[in-house]
């Protein structure tokens, strides 16, 4: 599949990257939230530019 995203906030990441890296088959990025990550959280909407 191509173009999929989802985006898990957790407190503790630990648990779920190990799972996901059980998982050869996936892809996936682990990085600390930033500031666009949050107003899209609380928006549900992309930023323009």
């Amino acid at each position: 599949m191509r173009g999929e995203a989802l985006f898990c906030y957790v407190s503790d990441a630990q648990p779920l990257v190990e799972h996901l890296g059980s998982h050869a088959e996936l892809r996936f990025l682990h990085r600390p939230a930033n500031l666009e990550d949050v107003f899209i959280k609380l928006t549900g909407r992309e930023m323009r530019e």
